[in-house]
């Protein structure tokens, strides 16, 4: 997902699980002029391989990876998702019920 604003020709990317729908929500009440953006087989989280980089500034927001992967393996573990091994190769690879044998999983795929 990427918030476009159109005064300033900025892009703010908003990557998976760093707090985007609470920041959608803020620009919505907040009347500021922007556009939403993103693929829909992504649920509009895209990179900047879709956005491209012709903005005047791009920024986005990062979370410690601890911290992110936490949340991840919670979110497909306990949360309103599964896991989804057919669609996503991380998933095939790493998706278990604890958190230990997970990250083990992930971190060793860098």
């Amino acid at each position: 997902m990427a918030i476009f604003l159109k005064r300033t020709g900025s892009l703010i990317l908003l990557p998976p699980k760093t707090g985007s729908m609470w920041l959608r929500s803020a620009f919505k009440a907040s009347n500021i002029p922007h556009e939403l953006l993103g693929p829909a087989e992504l649920r509009g989280h895209g990179d900047l391989s879709y956005y491209g980089r012709d903005f005047s500034r791009i920024v986005t927001f990062v979370r410690h990876p601890v911290s992110w992967h936490y949340s991840y393996w919670f979110y497909r573990s306990h949360g309103r998702s599964a896991w989804e091994p057919a669609k996503w190769e991380f998933d095939a690879k790493c998706a278990s019920t604890d958190f230990d044998i997970y990250i083990g999983r992930a971190t060793s795929l860098c």
